[in-house]
């Protein structure tokens, strides 16, 4: 299986206490916080409140099947893998992953703050974070992926029709935005990026294993 090319398709990262930090200064009092829970554990606080649950499930990355536990955990006692793109890196070459997808854990709730000018401040926090901090450990295996804002505003208004949703997120002004941005980030780190508008998930892959080979060659001559 040497020729075998593994592409973990579904991980979550769990953001770090600072990831909101970078919002402008008159919507930073309103961002989401990570705050102590009754059981113990560290959780989200989208409202100020409580948080509703704490890390437990979704921060098991690395740990042996006995010491899961459903909740309760703090940040300190997650594993770095978990926020650390370095070790994040570390892990997949433990796993012989070639190539990580990641998602966010709790920014992907931001999406539905009816504020859209905090819900776009923080959406930016995090791309900052996740591009420039996490996977910018290791550049080279960074991919960026981008779409037509045409085709990204036709996926949105049938789920903004599904999910009643805030409009904005559907409007192109916004998409133009998000995409502009992502764009400044990719130019930044110098990562390839691959347009997707009509593509398969597997055609995707297909191209993402090619790209991944081909640094993959590139490497000797660029350390000679």
């Amino acid at each position: 299986m040497s020729g075998t090319r593994i592409i973990s398709a579904d991980c979550h990262v769990n953001e770090p206490p600072s990831v909101f930090e970078n919002v402008p200064a008159k919507l930073r009092d309103r961002t989401p916080r990570m705050m102590r829970a009754a059981d113990g554990g560290d959780g989200w606080s989208f409202d100020g409140q409580a948080p509703k649950r704490t890390y437990g499930v979704e921060a098991m990355a690395g740990r042996a099947k006995d010491e899961h536990r459903k909740s309760g955990l703090t940040f300190e006692e997650i594993l770095p893998g978990n926020y650390d793109g370095a070790a994040h890196v570390q892990d997949m070459d433990v796993d012989g992953v070639d190539v990580s997808i990641v998602y966010p854990a709790q920014a992907i709730f931001i999406y539905v703050e009816p504020d859209r000018e905090l819900a776009l401040a923080c959406l930016r926090a995090y791309n900052d974070w996740i591009l420039g901090d996490f996977q910018a450990a290791n550049p080279r295996r960074i991919v960026g992926l981008t779409i037509d804002a045409e085709t990204l505003h036709d996926i949105r208004s049938v789920r903004a029709r599904a999910m009643r949703g805030p409009k904005r997120y559907a409007e192109l002004v916004e998409i133009y935005e998000e995409l502009e941005h992502a764009e400044a980030i990719h130019r930044r780190l110098g990562c390839p990026v691959l347009e997707v508008s009509g593509q398969a998930i597997e055609e995707t892959a297909h191209r993402i294993i090619r790209l991944v080979e081909q640094r993959k060659l590139e490497a000797p001559a660029a350390s000679a």
